[in-house]
């Protein structure tokens, strides 16, 4: 019951980490076009630069999880499939 937890924790670790990548790289894109109306370009390249930054984190942050989750899931399935032959034998 633990591990399934666990699994489904990193599952939405990978879903919700795309939709943060998306967040956090349109949000400073619009809050940097209102800046540079302003005539703050300084503030503005560095509100781009981070949400980007942070953009590609999140996102190879949600690979490595959705990875993971995966080689999880299909090493559990060859288990499984062992188990079954098993029981069939035995039965």
């Amino acid at each position: 019951m633990i591990f399934q937890l666990k699994q489904f924790k990193r599952r939405c670790r990978y879903y919700f980490g795309y939709m943060y990548s998306v967040l956090f790289y349109v949000a400073p894109s619009l809050l940097a076009a209102d800046l540079f109306e302003q005539g703050e370009d300084y503030i503005a390249f560095l509100m781009l630069g981070t949400g980007y930054l942070m953009s590609i984190l999140f996102f190879v942050a949600s690979r490595k999880d959705q990875k993971y989750y995966h080689e999880v899931r299909h090493e559990f399935a060859g288990l499984y499939a062992k188990l079954d032959q098993l029981e069939k034998r035995g039965a």
